[in-house]
This record gives structure tokens, C-alpha cells and sequence, in this order.
């Protein structure tokens, strides 16, 4: 558990979508909302393997996110603020792209992957 720690050297938020019905119109919005603060995890470059199977579908590069087991993150969540040892995202929001899953199969931690989020849908 010592080596799961200190590879875990960020804090986020994860911001979850909630949709509501706009009044004028009625057309269907997005709004996100923090849904889990101070979340550690830690953000590195996804695998070669990876990083080809998404790229080809969403045009962007991909990140594979790792936090402490039972965190509740699903696909289109928000990790954003981050903060921590050597950030250089900070000011950055990223999108989950895939479930939340326990690669290993130790319970030892949660991996996803995402992307950097452009804010318009896209990636």
C-alpha cells in the first residue's frame, strides 16, 4: 500500500453531469456539479495500446487515471483542481472516457482513462 501512495501524488474534484431542461426552449442543458472533493489519484500517460485504440475515436490524447479503490467515477465525470506534487495541469479539466475499473484485480486501486476536455463536447 506504501508504493500505491506515494504514485498517487494529486488532489482533484470530481464534477458529475446533471441535466436540466431549459426554460425558453426546452432544450435539454448540461451542468456539472462537484460531486467528490480532494480526491487522490494520480494522472500519467496511458499505454501505447491505449493511447491507439482511443485516439483513433476521439481524436485526442489520452491519460490513464489511478485513485484509491471504492472512489465513485464514471464515464463523462470532470476531474478538475487539480493540485499537488509537481502539477503541471493545473487549470486543466480532463473527461472520463471509460468505466472505472480495478485493472489488477487486487482492489489495490481504481483506473480510468481520460482526456483533456476542450469544454465543447469534443475532445
Amino acid at each position: 500500500m506504501t508504493y500505491l501512495l506515494d504514485m498517487l501524488n494529486l488532489t482533484c474534484t470530481i464534477e458529475r453531469a446533471a441535466f436540466t431542461q431549459e426554460s425558453t426552449y426546452g432544450s435539454v442543458a448540461r451542468a456539472y456539479a462537484s460531486n467528490q472533493t480532494s480526491v487522490i489519484c494520480a494522472i500519467q500517460a496511458a499505454s501505447d495500446n491505449e493511447a491507439m485504440e482511443y485516439q483513433r475515436r476521439v481524436g485526442s490524447v489520452v491519460y490513464r487515471a489511478y485513485f484509491l479503490p471504492g472512489v465513485d467515477v464514471r464515464i463523462d465525470d470532470r476531474l478538475t483542481t487539480f493540485s499537488g506534487n509537481t502539477v503541471n495541469i493545473s487549470g486543466r479539466t480532463m473527461r472520463v472516457i471509460s468505466p472505472a475499473n480495478d485493472v489488477g484485480g487486487w482492489g489495490d486501486y481504481t483506473t480510468c482513462l481520460c482526456v483533456f476536455d476542450t469544454g465543447d463536447g469534443q475532445s
